[in-house]
């Protein structure tokens, strides 16, 4: 199983939309030979659950990848963290661990795109030369909507539904027939728990109602029991609407075969609104970053999930420009280096031209920040701790400061909550914009000045300190310079 370190679990993680089920006084019981002195033996076993009423995911992405348990100390700091071993549905392991009092293990798994929350407990107690013993069952978290079984004409009456974690929105829609046919009305949008429809004027008349929850993802397919609902009478009754979670997104779903014989793959950013540059406040922030402004993008697109190899631009262009270069590692899953911006506009070509349409292209600078900051406002897209952007990136401090000054293998590290990977270090990518400063107010798809001297790379790279990996870093280079930095990752269309 590969390697897979998450950064440190903070209690926002409560708000995940899944729960867990645990043992609230874990059992402890001897094992053999004692471990080191002060020491005992942190034992774990999940179960995962089915998925009941949950739009089925893609098959790229129905295995469960890697599932990591990290164990916090009664103040909060992370004291270990260990890949489990998967069998059979469930997943268990081991961690030694120093004796201690209130710890608390929270547990997530990789799907093979997304990190999610699987659940947590606390009050977890370790001896020393003894096993805890800790079970956690992932349980799928649905919501109950109430409404009167029936309501005297004339007289309004109220819906509700159990608020849900990791949710952002209800939306809540009647109609007069059970499979929603014909007029449906929506009856509510918003984040509240409740509502009250107005009174009914016809007596006899059933009314159904089906609701689905919102995420920063978009909304989830709707659900409903199809049975009950409101009519002219006595009130009283419960309606059980299951509100599932929507499907995640981005979701694995393209792989384009390339000439050459490789392949790339794809990861799908919808459309949406966000706070592109830096708050005036960011520690580490250039001038270029400001003023933020909201962009809103009206239009999904797909996204390499990995920068550009040396593999795939070698099999489309049958070249490879970084050859005599020192700053590079000769490793066909390694970024291509020591390409332009005119470059890459070749190889974009190459591939239009195979594919037989205009399909490829680089993202625009809005869309490369949105996708790198993947719902978040962060310095990064993991949190504001340059302490966890090892995990998250190739920099400086992991690579020249060590004696490793070169690019690294792509995907090597943890990808951002989206899936993507190396968004920040490694290598600055180019974007197709123009180089300029932003303009004030909002703004909608952009690309850029219309005219230039220069065009804009982002990410930073293997040679960057911290804040030049930021989520808003920006630079430039002139469109036929070609360094040991900078390589690219591309857009598909369709």
């Amino acid at each position: 199983m590969r390697r897979f370190v998450l950064a440190a679990v903070a209690a926002s993680m409560a708000l995940a939309g899944w729960g867990c089920g645990s043992d609230s006084a874990p059992a402890r019981t001897p094992v053999g030979p004692a471990g080191p002195a002060g020491r005992g033996t942190l034992s774990l076993a999940v179960t995962f659950n089915p998925w009941p009423t949950r739009t089925a995911k893609p098959v790229a992405v129905q295995a469960i990848d890697a599932v990591v348990a990290h164990v916090y100390s009664a103040a909060g700091a992370e004291v270990a963290s260990e890949n489990l071993q998967l069998a059979a549905g469930t997943a268990s392991g081991r961690l030694n661990v120093a004796a201690a009092q209130n710890l608390r293990v929270a547990l997530v798994y990789l799907d093979g795109v997304t990190v999610r929350y699987v659940g947590e407990t606390s009050n977890v107690e370790v001896a020393a030369g003894d096993s805890t013993v800790v079970k956690i069952a992932e349980d799928y978290l649905g919501t109950s909507v109430t409404a009167p079984i029936s309501a005297p004409v004339g007289q309004s009456y109220r819906v509700a539904w159990m608020a849900r974690p990791h949710v952002t929105g209800y939306e809540l829609q009647e109609a007069t027939t059970v499979d929603f046919s014909g007029t449906v009305q929506t009856v509510y949008t918003g984040s509240d728990t409740a509502v009250t429809v107005a009174a009914k004027t016809v007596s006899g008349v059933t009314y159904y109602y089906r609701a689905r929850a919102n995420t920063v993802y978009g909304f989830g397919p709707w659900h409903s029991t199809g049975t009950a609902a409101t009519t002219a009478g006595p009130v009283g009754g419960t309606l059980i609407i299951d509100v599932p979670v929507p499907p995640d997104e981005p979701t694995a779903g393209l792989v384009a075969n390339l000439p050459g014989g490789s392949t790339m793959e794809f990861l799908w950013m919808p459309a949406g609104t966000f706070a592109m540059g830096s708050p005036e406040t960011e520690v580490g922030r250039a001038t270029n970053e400001g003023p933020q402004h909201p962009v809103t993008l009206t239009k999904g697109y797909w996204i390499g999930r990995r920068e550009v190899t040396q593999a795939q631009w070698q099999g489309v262009m049958g070249t490879g420009p970084w050859a005599d270069i020192t700053w590079v590692t000769p490793e066909p899953t390694s970024p291509a280096i020591y390409v332009s911006w005119d470059d890459a506009q070749a190889l974009i070509h190459q591939l239009n031209v195979a594919a037989g349409d205009s399909l490829y292209r680089l993202p625009t600078e809005a869309e490369w920040e949105y996708a790198c900051r993947a719902g978040t406002t962060t310095p990064w897209s993991f949190g504001d701790q340059a302490t966890d952007l090892g995990r998250y990136a190739w920099y400086e401090a992991n690579t020249v400061s060590v004696g490793e000054n070169a690019s690294h293998m792509a995907g090597a590290k943890l990808p951002n909550r989206w899936g993507l990977y190396d968004m920040h270090g490694n290598v600055a990518e180019w974007c197709q914009d123009y180089y300029g400063a932003y303009t004030a107010g909002s703004a909608t798809d952009p690309t850029g000045p219309a005219t230039g001297t220069v065009r804009v790379l982002r990410g930073g790279g293997f040679r960057a300190v911290a804040a030049g990996t930021r989520s808003a870093t920006r630079d430039s280079h002139a469109a036929d310079g070609r360094t040991h930095g900078n390589g690219l990752r591309l857009v598909r269309l369709r």
